[in-house]
């Protein structure tokens, strides 16, 4: 699966900025599934403004930073409301509240760079000028002719596979994370490599249990 992924990174894979939010992008993955496993540690709420003032002034893929941010705070809303009991739903309200607050100091943090709002309005008319995203050749959709391109279709097959054997145990996190990975990555070529990171972080571990499952079963190696 990591071969995968690099495979399919090398569409993109150049001594650019947007490198950075590579890295960025797996440190906010890594740090909201620490917090909604277990309790966070103290200084876990100031590692998400403070990584946010840093990414805002390198490259503007942060927006896929805070797009994992609310998708992590939605789950743990929805998790407050189905709790099997109250003390589960008492730790999961706390959490959706204090994520809403880190998510509005990480946000209020992105104003902090040389332009201001206005960088905001910058990417958001850059991003829906649909003569830049129609011409641009990484803003395009991927063209599975090619072989990156076709490495994460295959990440996206074995995800489908993985969601078939697991699909009962996925938490709600990880199938909207996979919705947006899967997603972002058809629709824009620039983003194969991160989508792909993302697929297969989380599909990796669904595919190992259904190998497992598979090995306890009786007679499962009787041939």
């Amino acid at each position: 699966l990591m071969l995968l992924a690099e495979a399919a990174a090398t569409i993109h894979l150049f001594a650019r900025p947007h490198i950075v939010s590579w890295l960025l992008v797996l440190l906010w993955f890594v740090a909201l599934e620490r917090w909604q496993e277990r309790n966070a540690p103290r200084w876990l709420p100031w590692f998400f403004p403070a990584s946010a003032l840093l990414w805002v002034n390198l490259h503007g893929g942060w927006l896929f930073g805070f797009a994992l941010f609310a998708i992590y705070t939605l789950a743990s809303i929805v998790e407050s409301v189905r709790a099997p009991d109250a003390i589960a739903a008492i730790r999961a309200g706390h959490r959706a509240r204090l994520m809403a607050w880190t998510g509005a100091a990480s946000a209020a943090a992105t104003l902090v760079n040389p332009f201001g709002w206005r960088l905001h309005a910058h990417i958001y008319g850059y991003l829906s000028d649909r003569y830049l995203m129609n011409r641009i050749a990484e803003f395009r959709a991927p063209d599975f002719h090619g072989w990156a391109q076709r490495c994460f279709g295959g990440i996206l097959l074995l995800t489908l596979v993985a969601l078939a054997g697991r699909r009962r145990s996925v938490r709600i996190s990880h199938l909207l994370v996979l919705l947006l990975a899967a997603y972002a990555g058809l629709l824009s070529s620039r983003n194969l490599p991160v989508s792909s990171m993302l697929l297969v972080l989380i599909t990796g571990p669904l595919l190992w249990e259904s190998v497992v499952s598979l090995a306890k079963r009786p007679g499962a190696w009787g041939w």
